[in-house]
């Protein structure tokens, strides 16, 4: 009885696997249909790399030249991009700004009525 209760008998092991299993599979899923969609490629240069840098209020750390160029090259591909950012808080965050979608709303975009 005292397996039961405490949920470790096989057969609440054997559930939690299923739905875990079932997730990962369903997630997986989506990825790979997210990966057959087409979205649009961005052509970028040298034109564009200085565009960036005259922007940016600040010198990008290593880290962050590292991310804008995974950036840039995802949206080189066809594929739509799947990509979370994340940081330290107070650090310039702004290199990512270019890559806003167009439906995000933006800090200096006119409030609706």
């Amino acid at each position: 009885m005292l397996d039961l209760m405490s949920s470790t008998t096989p057969a609440h092991k054997r559930l939690i696997f299923e739905e875990l299993f079932y997730l990962e599979l369903g997630l997986e899923l989506k990825r790979r249909r997210m990966k057959q969609r087409i979205g649009t490629a961005f052509t970028t240069g040298p034109a564009v790399r200085e565009a960036l840098k005259q922007v940016l209020p600040f010198h990008p750390t290593a880290a962050q030249k590292r991310v804008l160029g995974e950036i840039v090259a995802d949206m080189r591909r066809p594929q739509p991009m799947r990509r979370l950012l994340q940081g330290d808080v107070g650090l310039p965050a702004k290199p990512s700004s270019p890559c806003r979608p167009h439906w995000w709303p933006s800090k200096t975009a006119p409030k609706p009525p």
